[in-house]
């Protein structure tokens, strides 16, 4: 908490979030993931560079480890 801010992040994803209550914030940094998710999990892999398959990868692995997908 920081001036009366909770402040959520996620460092491996470069996101963060910011509110007055808890719940929000984290439901924020969820909204940011499932993004990243359609981004770059629900496209088609021929449309992703390199670095995009990486970070693809990188966000499956993750969400697999964090909810045992």
């Amino acid at each position: 908490m920081d001036h009366q801010l909770y402040i959520v992040k996620n460092a491996l994803f470069d996101i963060f979030s910011f509110n007055e209550d808890l719940e929000e914030a984290k439901k924020d940094i969820e909204l940011q993931i499932l993004d990243l998710w359609e981004d770059f999990v629900s496209v088609d892999i021929e449309i992703l560079a390199p670095s995009g398959i990486a970070f693809r990868n990188l966000l499956k692995n993750y969400l697999a480890d964090e909810y045992a997908l």
